[in-house]
C-alpha cells in the first residue's frame, strides 16, 4: 500500500476481480479505516511481479484474505499519521482521529485535513508505505479421519420458494421467493444482494434444468 502525498491511495493485493465486486469491497475497507472517500482510492490490477504466492480467488476468501491484509497495512501507516499530527498539533496521539478526510482531537474538528497531514507527512519524511500479510488463523483438517475446523466461518441464511407444480402436464410456476440472510455489516450492500439473489436463481436453474439423478439409496449420482 502506498499513499502518494496529493492524498490518493494505490493498493496491490491478491484478489482477483471476475465480476463479483472485490474490488468495490477491498476499497471500501481502506476508505473506512482512514475515514477518506473510496474515490482516491485506487486498486492496482492483480499480478504475481506485485504479490507473489498469492492463494487463489474463491468464494469469499478473495475479500477475507486481502480484505485483513489491507486493514493491517491501513493501520500501520495511520498509527504513524497520528503520531505526527499530535506532533503538529501538540496533543496526545491517543486523542487524534481521522473523520470524514478531517483531523479531529478527542472527536473535534482541527484545521488540519487529510491532504494537509499527508502532504506534512512527505516534507516530514514519514513513511507512507506499508506491507501485511494474513493468514486465517486456527484452521485444521484432517484428509483421512475427515475432522478439524478448516473453515472460520459459515453462512446464517435461508432461502424458502413456493411452487405449483402440475403433475398432470409437467409444469411447474413459482409463486414467491423469500431470502433471509445475517450478514453482520456489509461491505457493499448493492454487491451482497446481487450475490445472493444471483445464488438463488443458479440453485433454480440447477433444480430446474439440469437432470438430477439418485441412487436407489439417495446418494446423489450427477454432480
Amino acid at each position: 500500500m502506498h499513499i502518494f502525498n496529493d492524498g490518493s491511495v494505490s493498493i496491490s493485493c491478491g484478489a482477483v476481480e471476475m465480476g463479483q465486486g472485490v474490488r468495490v469491497k477491498l476499497c471500501n475497507i481502506a476508505a473506512h479505516i482512514f475515514s477518506i472517500d473510496s474515490a482516491r482510492i485506487k486498486l492496482e490490477s492483480t499480478n504475481t511481479t506485485r504479490i507473489a504466492n498469492m492463494s487463489p480467488t474463491s468464494a469469499s476468501t478473495g475479500t477475507d484474505l486481502n480484505g485483513q491484509a489491507i486493514r493491517i497495512a491501513c493501520e500501520q501507516i495511520m498509527q504513524r499519521l497520528k503520531q505526527l499530527a499530535a506532533n503538529i498539533l501538540s496533543v496526545d496521539s491517543a486523542l487524534i482521529s481521522i473523520n470524514n478526510e478531517r483531523v479531529c482531537i478527542a472527536e473535534q474538528a482541527s484545521d488540519l485535513d487529510w491532504k494537509m497531514l499527508i502532504s506534512q507527512a512527505y516534507m516530514a519524511r514519514c513513511a507512507l508505505s506499508a506491507q501485511a500479510h494474513y493468514a486465517t488463523p486456527h484452521l485444521s483438517f484432517d484428509m483421512q479421519t475427515e475432522k478439524g475446523g478448516p473453515f472460520a466461518y459459515h453462512v446464517y441464511g435461508c432461502a424458502a420458494i413456493e411452487v405449483t407444480i402440475d403433475c398432470l402436464r409437467g409444469r411447474y410456476q413459482l409463486d414467491s421467493i423469500k431470502i433471509i440472510h445475517d450478514i453482520g455489516q456489509s461491505l457493499a450492500p448493492e454487491i451482497d444482494r446481487g450475490q445472493i439473489e444471483g445464488a438463488v436463481v443458479q440453485g433454480l436453474g440447477w433444480m430446474t434444468m439440469e437432470e438430477i439423478r439418485y441412487d436407489e439409496t439417495g446418494s446423489l449420482l450427477s454432480d
